[in-house]
């Protein structure tokens, strides 16, 4: 699927993956507890692939960032400015860890995520982009497949 979506080749396709649905990532929805600030909105969430993988919360606050508090599993953290919105970035994330479970609080509002609650949301917001959707159950997948192999 990845040779399919980055090159677009039309190779055989493999038709495991073709049977793995959004239920089978609900694990890996975003979960939400707390007050979220009034000046902070959450824009959205991407996973990077390449050489290094990383996972990117993007957001915006109409006061900056004075007098917001900011962690990543617990220690403080400072998002970095693009823009006119911030990013906390989680880089250099193995295929072994493509399921661990991140949390990032705001000011006392927690978001509990994983590297792949991308691809629960492209299954579940984006069904229609066959090729971002086959992308995605191939990096499940792939995530799986190196732990079986390996362990956690």
């Amino acid at each position: 699927y990845s040779e399919l979506f980055f090159n677009g080749s039309t190779e055989i396709i493999y038709t495991a993956l073709q049977d793995l649905s959004v239920d089978d990532l609900k694990t890996f929805e975003t979960k939400y507890s707390g007050t979220k600030p009034d000046t902070i909105t959450i824009k959205s969430a991407a996973l990077t692939l390449g050489s290094a993988t990383s996972y990117r919360l993007t957001f915006s606050s109409t006061d900056g960032l004075n007098g917001h508090t900011f962690t990543l599993n617990g220690d403080p953290v400072t998002p970095e400015s693009e823009g006119d919105d911030y990013v906390i970035v989680i880089s250099n994330i193995g295929a072994k860890k493509l399921n661990k479970q991140y949390h990032v609080t705001i000011d006392g509002y927690n978001i509990t995520f994983y590297p792949l609650t991308y691809a629960f949301n492209v299954l579940n917001y984006a069904p229609t982009n066959t090729k971002l959707v086959n992308l995605s159950k191939s990096i499940y997948e792939y995530s799986n497949a190196v732990i079986n192999c390996f362990g956690e």
